[in-house]
């Protein structure tokens, strides 16, 4: 594919001038003026899980120029869990009149390997598969819809869960899904054997068994309940495998390059850091869907080039582009680009399991003085973020911007935070700092030009100095499970649900199946445990307030800031609902259909 008209229009939207010298990164940007359409968000909190409506208002204010503000989204949504009807199948809102054709796509589809339940990219991967339900595109992601399962029953005390498995399905190779090959998928990720590496193993810690029941029926037993269990399930990575192909590669499906699935699209070509390509299943089980022929995947890695792609037809659709192509888009006619807001966050690891990075003053100290709202601004052109702590700002438990832009840490004046950080190194014995550090980044252009030279940068008012290694985004867990670093920029704090628990179990418990920062605190553990049984609204705020003033002590990572995406589609791209979603979801094309 020729992308010289992607890097010729980033160009003349946005100049970025990387002047290195002295060991200092100093970022210049040239900014031509453009029209920008300013999008606010409007925060909404449902007390109860009921279904919400979102509203879109539309206000011209006109001073030396005219500009549109919407708001667009609601924030605080419950995905319910409500019995669909008999023999529903997730199909587009709209009327559907045209089917056929390619649906090409732009951004990151690089693999470090290709098994979903160690961690593959199910953004890519998860077309060929199906899970047991997922959250439904056609209400904008407010309730679930059924895939391999048609019907699910959760026990009044909450502690087991039973699916009903759908009868008639086949794997792309010919054979019959069974509910053996459900409960094996799910015991990979749920109840791992044998060092079998689980990312997801954490969401699943109080499942004790999952069994067969009856002829078609998966049984999920649990120690204790979790409120938040049939949200996860329903994420993209939890997907079902062939028993037999599984067995048949001792349980180990990284190297085989797309192992048969039972979903919408079955797997063509792979061209690899170039593109994946995947056909319309034509035995799918769902009569209806999916809609086009074809669905090309490309790769796409830097935001601009993703959005640029949108705006001259090389692409039909990304799941998020660059902030000036966001506002290009909207100047424009024939194509579209909403923000959404996201669980996910740009975070920087720290390797607490090495010296100096072992002591929690090192820690506090970095965080007092490495500036959120210069990170901010300098990524701003790229992708939007929010001053956040430990947590989505739309999460339960979140403080508020205004709030949080108080503390010590978030507060944008770091004259005292600096004093405070110095004081602090001094203590941990490196008053004159210390490095070259290790900090390793993404070879992502904005990722590796912009986001670790300003850390860098912000690292120096303290002594600390830096050596930047950049390596591919696909390697960052890898190199982070390994402890190959110091100090990681990366985008690896994100949240399955807006509740934050399974994310701080994840990613910051002991035991987490994905604690890339090593980090291990028995006491926060406790904390992690007890909101987990925990379900008063007041003693969850309470406890989520006495979470979050430990995380600011002991900083087991630095959170530069939960996103916004900007997903962006030619306007004859139709079946995603985009304009209703509450947050974030990255996959399930199964609905999309081509208006043209």
């Amino acid at each position: 594919m020729n992308f010289k008209k992607v890097i010729t229009f980033s160009f003349l939207t946005i100049a970025s001038i990387m002047i290195i010298g002295c060991g200092k990164t100093e970022i210049v940007e040239v900014v031509k003026e453009v029209p920008v359409e300013v999008i606010k968000t409007e925060q909404v909190i449902v007390e109860k899980e009921v279904p919400v409506e979102v509203q879109t208002i539309k206000e011209v204010v006109v001073e030396k120029e005219v500009e549109v503000e919407r708001v667009v989204t609601v924030e605080k949504i419950v995905t319910e869990s409500v019995p669909q009807p008999v023999g529903y199948m997730m199909e587009a809102p709209e009327n559907v009149t045209n089917t056929g054709g390619t649906l090409k796509t732009a951004f990151g589809v690089t693999m470090g390997h290709f098994d979903a339940h160690q961690g593959a990219g199910t953004h890519v991967l998860g077309h060929a598969y199906d899970g047991l339900h997922v959250k439904n595109i056609a209400d904008g992601l407010r309730t679930f819809a059924p895939l391999l399962a048609t019907e699910w029953d959760i026990a009044a005390d909450g502690k087991s869960y039973t699916f009903t498995i759908r009868d008639g399905v086949k794997f792309h190779d010919g054979s019959d899904l069974t509910v053996e090959d459900v409960v094996t998928s799910f015991s990979r990720m749920a109840l791992p054997q044998d060092g079998f590496v689980s990312p997801n193993a954490s969401f699943y810690d109080v499942v004790t068994s999952i069994e067969k029941v009856g002829d078609n029926q998966v049984k999920f037993s649990l120690s204790e309940p979790r409120t938040w269990l049939l949200e996860v399930m329903s994420g993209t990575s939890h997907v079902v495998y062939s028993k037999a192909q599984i067995d048949a590669n001792d349980n180990n499906l990284k190297g085989v390059e797309i192992a048969t699935g039972t979903g919408p699209f079955k797997f063509n070509e792979h061209m690899p850091a170039e593109k994946w390509v995947f056909d319309k299943n034509e035995n799918y089980w769902s009569p209806n869907t999916p809609y086009i022929d074809r669905l090309e995947m490309l790769h796409v890695p830097a935001w601009t080039d993703r959005g640029t792609a949108v705006l001259t037809g090389q692409a039909d659709f990304s799941w998020n582009i660059s902030m000036e192509t966001h506002n290009e888009a909207n100047t424009r006619n024939d194509v579209t680009s909403l923000k959404i807001p996201g669980f996910g966050a740009y975070n920087a690891n720290f390797n607490n399991k090495k010296a100096p990075f072992d002591d929690a003053r090192v820690r506090k100290a970095i965080f007092l003085t490495v500036s959120k709202q210069g990170l901010h601004a300098a990524f701003s052109r790229n992708e939007p973020m929010k001053l956040t702590g430990w947590m989505s700002y739309a999460a339960e438990g979140a403080t508020s911007i205004e709030d949080l832009g108080k503390l010590p840490g978030y507060r944008e004046d770091k004259t005292a935070d600096i004093a405070e950080a110095k004081k602090l190194m001094a203590a941990a014995g490196h008053p004159d700092g210390f490095g070259p550090i290790d900090l390793v980044v993404s070879s992502v252009a904005p990722h590796s030009e912009i986001l670790a030279p300003f850390f860098a940068d912000e690292l120096e008012k303290i002594g600390i100095t830096s050596k930047i290694r950049v390596i591919e985004r696909s390697q960052l867990g890898q190199n982070a499970l390994a402890g190959e670093y110091d100090i990681q920029v990366t985008t690896a704090f994100g949240s399955p649900t807006q509740d934050p628990t399974p994310m701080w179990m994840q990613r910051l418990t002991c035991d987490g199946s994905q604690n890339q920062v090593h980090y291990c605190n028995p006491e926060f553990d406790k904390m992690v445990a007890t909101l987990n049984v925990t379900s008063d609204p007041g003693d969850r705020a309470d406890l989520f307030a006495k979470a979050k003033a430990f995380l600011d002590e002991e900083n087991p990572l630095y959170t530069i800031g939960f996103t916004n995406h900007l997903p962006a589609w030619r306007n004859y791209v139709k079946g995603m609902a985009m304009e209703q979603r509450s947050h974030t979801h990255w996959g399930e094309l199964t609905t999309v259909w081509l208006d043209r």
